[in-house]
């Protein structure tokens, strides 16, 4: 019954029905998750002051150097769970769903030490002002605390995604974000406790959907079910998630580095510019979690289908995933512009700060469909296995040529406009150099099905 009911079949069936059905609820629960973040914006921002709004958005770009590698380890969890069941090996499966449990909670707590360590170095070496440095520095600490938290939801949400499962990560995350917007509140307007009770709220509302998905894993039918005396490392599965995981990573926090360089350059540019960034930075990510929900289900199927040599339906997603991506984003990043006016002063209702956010809004809305090809040309290398492949390609457009946009261009004519044009760059050289990877993968694989009874690749 649970298998029918939660469970999709990524091998059968028609693939444009079932990787919107594995979508829309990735893609709400990337809302529910946003609120986290949104809710410490707001609160601090409508109800503490406009510098609280400064050092909850200036530790963005630090906490994400470690979130982003856990991250990516977490989408080594997935593919491998998602390949393994494509090959109908139970036994792997088994070993991987512990395997991640158990890096999970290792990882964590390795994470959190490592956060408080660099916490006040990074915030220092970004330039962040003094006026709103201790205030970062509290909420950057707490949120380091929910690290083994973090990492527990990440790997055990890529278990239920390797089974199509996305309704249930949802429906943990609508509760946890409901707790948190009450928790904030709470905190704030009847504790008084500005920027460190937005970040403890955060951080019990991540315990509570965590504890949500451990009871779902200790229940679920077949081999995937958790079993906590299990809970151990299988060096084969640590491997091969880490020869996955680990490039998609260390890609992640090439460009949560950039994104420290870059927030450098924007906290010269004065408090108004740091809170614009702040800003404009949510609303983006209401698009990039759209756009990676989808990415999510595509390198799902990508995976599972490698895993039972289904060839043929995987080139046949390609270009659906070119046709969705082109559409969607366009559509998204034109909604999000029109109702700029709006949106922006949920945040704030200083004129001169609004000036900067409209600014910067305009440029990353007209040029975020190249992000879009970008995403759909990206997850078709990750979903065949070349991690590696597209580990390099990020690091050559995306950080390679950003970082040479600002210390020439930007440099030159420090300004919003030419700040926020170094995304486009960045994204259009990685997609060129994705395309022709890709051509160059598909010359290397079956043109017909073939069964592939390893977890064989490149890169795997």
């Amino acid at each position: 019954m649970t298998r029918k009911r939660y469970e999709i079949d990524m091998c059968r069936g028609p693939m444009l029905k079932n990787i919107v059905r594995f979508a829309i609820p990735l893609v709400l629960s990337g809302v529910m998750q946003l609120l986290y973040s949104t809710a410490d914006l707001v609160v601090v921002g409508q109800f503490v002051s406009d510098t609280a709004l400064a050092a909850v958005g200036s530790t963005g770009s630090v906490t994400s150097l470690v979130v982003v590698l856990f991250s990516g380890l977490s989408v080594g969890v997935n593919l491998v769970v998602s390949r393994l069941r494509g090959a109908e090996d139970n036994k792997g499966i088994h070993e991987a769903v512990h395997t991640a449990i158990a890096l999970a909670l290792i990882g964590g707590v390795v994470f959190a030490v490592v956060g408080f360590a660099i916490s006040a170095p990074l915030l220092r070496m970004v330039s962040t002002p003094d006026d709103v440095f201790q205030m970062a520095l509290t909420y950057i600490c707490i949120s380091f605390l929910g690290m083994p938290i973090s990492m527990f939801y990440g790997f055990g949400s890529a278990v239920l995604y390797a089974y199509g499962d996305t309704k249930r990560p949802f429906y943990f995350a609508t509760c946890s974000g409901a707790l948190n917007v009450a928790l904030n509140l709470l905190f704030v307007l009847v504790f008084h406790m500005d920027v460190a009770g937005v970040a403890i709220a955060t951080l019990l509302s991540q315990l509570f959907s965590a504890t949500l998905l451990f009871f779902c894993l200790t229940r679920m039918e077949g081999p995937a079910r958790l079993f906590v005396r299990g809970i151990r490392c299988y060096r084969d599965k640590v491997l091969k998630i880490a020869h996955i995981g680990l490039p998609s990573g260390l890609q992640s926090s090439m460009f949560s580095i950039a994104g420290v360089l870059i927030q450098a350059s924007i906290n010269s540019l004065g408090k108004e510019a740091m809170i614009a960034c702040t800003t404009v930075g949510n609303l983006e990510r209401i698009i990039c979690l759209a756009i990676s929900s989808l990415g999510q289900a595509v390198v799902c199927f990508v995976s599972q289908n490698r895993g039972a040599g289904q060839f043929r339906r995987i080139r046949r997603l390609q270009w659906m995933a070119l046709g969705i991506f082109g559409v969607i984003t366009p559509l998204l990043a034109g909604g999000v512009l029109m109702s700029g006016d709006v949106l922006l002063q949920i945040y704030t209702d200083e004129p001169t700060v609004l000036v900067k956010c409209k600014e910067a809004l305009l440029v990353s809305m007209l040029t975020f469909p190249i992000n879009g090809i970008l995403e759909a040309l990206d997850t078709m290398v990750r979903g065949l296995g070349y991690a590696v492949t597209s580990m390099a390609a990020s690091m050559a457009g995306i950080c390679g040529f950003r970082l040479l946009w600002i210390y020439t261009v930007f440099a030159a004519t420090p300004s919003l406009t030419t700040l926020y044009l170094s995304y486009p760059v960045g994204w259009a050289t990685t997609a060129l150099i994705d395309a022709i990877a890709l051509v160059v993968i598909w010359r290397k694989l079956p043109k017909e099905n073939a069964p592939l009874p390893e977890l064989g690749g490149q890169n795997l």
